[in-house]
């Protein structure tokens, strides 16, 4: 609810029957409470906090890895992967699939949107040997100090983090997929930052709506999170702007 939990009436008045008719006014705190703005550390900014302000981007491709059903044809799972930042806070790229496990650094000018990503990894990386995905469709920034996770992304990658030309033998499509090492990563995070569902058993197109969900955003980058809302505050919270 966007009124709390006392809500004040305004425009009070009659309809032509008689009955009165008013609206509730929004109440700010109930609407910063309903969008969850401490999601990254559990609810609990007391005793969970983000020193570094190191993020994570939440990947998806939804268009991979199709596969033949009967009766429903094809189906595509999608694919899942993350752009991270290390404790010096450049960003890289991890993918996990049955041809690569990688994590490579990202150059800064691709992060402008999801399109300039995936031109990167078709102008940049394709080049130089990568053929995992390059036609990412779905994104959820993620605020927290994810150091954890970067490092360990480069635990399981090992001495691949640069390497196209190696198959990933260690690739499972139902037991050590693209979700799995995804979300495990995101799991180590030191604030809590990750998501407490149980999502492995989910494919990675199902998965992505959950994390949308979870993380309030579908956005590739933090600047455009930080202006929605602070636009939704701003409208509600006499001309403040929220920071």
């Amino acid at each position: 609810m966007i009124y709390g939990s006392n809500p004040v009436t305004i425009n009070e008045g009659k309809d032509p029957l008689g009955l009165t008719t008013y609206t509730y006014r929004p109440n700010i705190n109930a609407i910063r409470q309903s969008t969850n703005l401490y999601v990254y550390c559990a609810n609990n900014p007391i005793s969970y906090f983000d020193p570094s302000g190191k993020d994570m981007i939440w990947i998806t491709a939804q268009f991979s890895a199709p596969i033949n059903i009967p009766v429903l044809g094809t189906v595509r799972l999608g694919h899942t992967s993350a752009v991270v930042q290390n404790a010096n806070g450049e960003w890289h790229y991890f993918y996990w699939g049955k041809d690569h496990a990688v994590l490579v650094k990202v150059d800064p000018d691709s992060l402008n949107s999801l399109g300039d990503f995936n031109k990167w990894l078709g102008e940049d990386l394709a080049p130089r040997g990568y053929v995992g995905t390059t036609n990412y469709t779905h994104a959820t920034y993620i605020e927290g100090d994810t150091t954890a996770a970067f490092n360990y992304f480069s635990n399981l990658v090992g001495s691949n983090a640069n390497n196209f030309a190696d198959k990933n033998s260690s690739y499972n499509q139902f037991i050590n997929n693209c979700l799995h090492q995804t979300l495990y990563g995101l799991a180590k995070s030191d604030n809590r930052i990750a998501y407490a569902g149980d999502i492995v058993g989910f494919v990675p197109n199902h998965a992505a709506t959950v994390m949308a969900a979870t993380y309030k955003n579908t956005s590739f980058n933090a600047p455009i999170i930080k202006d929605v809302f602070g636009q939704k505050f701003k409208s509600y919270d006499g001309g403040k702007t929220w920071i």
